[in-house]
């Protein structure tokens, strides 16, 4: 299983900032996840900015049909999309629309800010999420991950891990052994 680890998360203005006009690798690896009721109107402009990857909320797209129709806006565009689910909501939610989309975001703190604990009960959603999905499409699990919990995470059947206050939280000369162990590798 492949195993990504995804330590930058931003809005439109940063990722016009260092997606723009850039050649390098990095600046096609840009991931965005919007969320509110809105979520459509945000298509368009992270595509012009660089995004190669949208994921909205199903708490703001709460059908499958709806699912769709936002899905295929966001590879219309050349983008792949994804679905995130927050903690609160039932596994039951996103379930019927899992296979709308190329990755599923089980967010693990309540959106908002970093730096939250780590909710694990979420790791159940992963573990029924995980056996329904194709072998193309992608588990992400966000927030409160650090290297303490980070095997948990992957034994659930996450192969995308966000981590931000777990990385830049410590010293820059210490960033990579922490993302070393986010990943498994020590």
């Amino acid at each position: 299983m492949a195993r990504e680890l995804v330590s930058f998360a931003t809005g439109q203005e940063a990722l016009l900032q260092v997606g723009e006009g850039s050649d390098h690798p990095a600046s096609r690896q840009l991931r965005s996840r919007v969320g509110g009721s809105h979520a459509a109107r945000f298509v368009e402009p992270f595509a012009r900015a660089g995004a190669n990857h949208l994921t909205f909320h199903i708490e703001a797209v709460p059908t499958p049909a709806a699912v769709a129709d936002l899905s295929g806006r966001i590879r219309a565009l050349g983008l792949t999309a994804g679905l995130a689910i927050n903690p609160p909501t039932t596994v039951q939610a996103i379930l019927p629309a899992v296979h709308l989309v190329d990755m599923i975001l089980v967010m693990s703190v309540n959106p908002g800010f970093s730096g939250q604990s780590f909710i694990a009960p979420v790791l159940d959603k992963v573990r029924t999420i995980r056996p329904g999905l194709r072998p193309d499409q992608r588990l992400q699990m966000d927030g409160g991950i650090k290297p303490a919990n980070a095997a948990d995470v992957r034994t659930a059947g996450c192969d995308v891990i966000v981590a931000a206050s777990a990385i830049f939280s410590q010293p820059r000369a210490q960033w990579p052994a922490v993302c070393a162990s986010l990943r498994g590798d020590i």
